[in-house]
């Protein structure tokens, strides 16, 4: 049925798709559904945006990224949810609904030292900018970290 088939995970489903570009559906996906290196081989895949996962769903060999959107309310952003941040040489934008700046590590794959990967700008809710700039590991990239309202793609 539509309901059992609407639990399965997405696995490799998508791997090496060569035609996918954008994937915005992906937040309608639950967490169980999401798994690391997803998208490997999606050479075309440029924008995407998900809902709050534990899974590292970005860890993978995808140099194509240019946004990457993180829907509503995130708690925490695991360690390597962007793998190889180094090769992510097309990322301009990391866009970040959560009201509450999620806990993060270094680790996490937006920062490159102490850079932005690729110097995208990191985009937060206007009312939130401050708390992002005060927050734990936020703040020392607060230079990378702007107002969503100044977004455009």
């Amino acid at each position: 049925t539509a309901f059992e088939h609407s639990f399965n995970p997405i696995g490799t489903a998508f791997q090496d798709n060569t035609k996918i570009t954008c994937f915005e559906e992906l937040s309608i996906f639950n967490d169980s559904q999401l798994s690391r290196g997803m998208f490997n081989g999606c050479k075309h895949l440029q924008s995407v945006s998900l809902r709050y996962t534990k899974e590292p769903v970005f860890d993978d060999n995808v140099n194509s990224y240019k946004r990457i959107t993180f829907k509503g309310e995130w708690k925490s952003i695991c360690d390597k949810m962007i793998w190889s941040p180094i090769e992510k040489t097309n990322m301009k934008a990391i866009i970040i609904e959560s009201i509450e700046p999620p806990l993060l590590t270094y680790f996490c794959g937006f920062f490159v030292g102490n850079i932005t990967v690729n110097n995208a700008i990191i985009y937060v809710p206007d009312i939130s900018l401050s708390l992002y700039h005060k927050a734990e590991v936020w703040r020392d990239y607060k230079d990378y970290i702007k107002p969503l309202s100044e977004y455009q793609e």
